[in-house]
């Protein structure tokens, strides 16, 4: 799985040659749709690829010669480009009063319309449901009546759940007057 966003090293073997190379993914097996990573890389080193919005779950790599498009090879197998989250609030350390409304602010990349979004109280061992909504970067909430030194958030891909961010560190679910 390769994230919207990330770099990643795209790497091969020549077999002759090849002073430069040019490189295509595709995300139907190149029978009608490649699109182009770089026209004219450098042969000899692994080219790093900064990840498009192109979100699929069968996508795969093509190296091929420039002069010569009969010699090139795929990917021996498709991988998944994938969104990415980053919660930003709560993150760890944080101190939320049951009964206060606080925001859940999160960082995303790629195409993700909708998130869910949800609350843990015990480190993560089991997940409540704060909502599925539209994905933009913030939900207001009531904080629960649920005392805990342990308490996480998680945002995922509504669609996709294994696309998702937890709090990096556990913040606090206070009583309150």
């Amino acid at each position: 799985m390769w994230k919207v966003g990330g770099e990643y090293d795209i790497s091969w073997v020549n077999i002759g040659n090849i002073p430069s190379v040019k490189l295509e993914y595709s995300r139907d097996n190149f029978v009608a749709d490649a699109k182009t990573i770089a026209l004219d890389a450098p042969s000899y080193k692994p080219y790093s690829w900064t990840i498009p919005d192109a979100i699929f779950d069968k996508v795969k790599v093509r190296v091929s010669d420039p002069n010569d498009p009969a010699a090139f090879d795929d990917s021996d197998a498709d991988f998944r480009i994938i969104g990415d989250f980053a919660i930003t609030s709560p993150n760890g350390g944080e101190v939320w009063q049951a009964g206060q409304i606080k925001e859940i602010t999160w960082l995303w990349q790629g195409s993700i319309p909708q998130v869910k979004i949800e609350y843990s109280t015990d480190g993560g061992a089991t997940f409540n449901i704060i909502s599925a909504t539209d994905n933009t970067g913030t939900y207001t909430w009531r904080v629960p009546d649920e005392i805990s030194s342990e308490f996480i958030v998680r945002i995922s891909d509504l669609v996709d759940p294994a696309v998702y961010d937890d709090s990096d560190a556990y913040a606090r679910i206070s009583a309150g007057l």
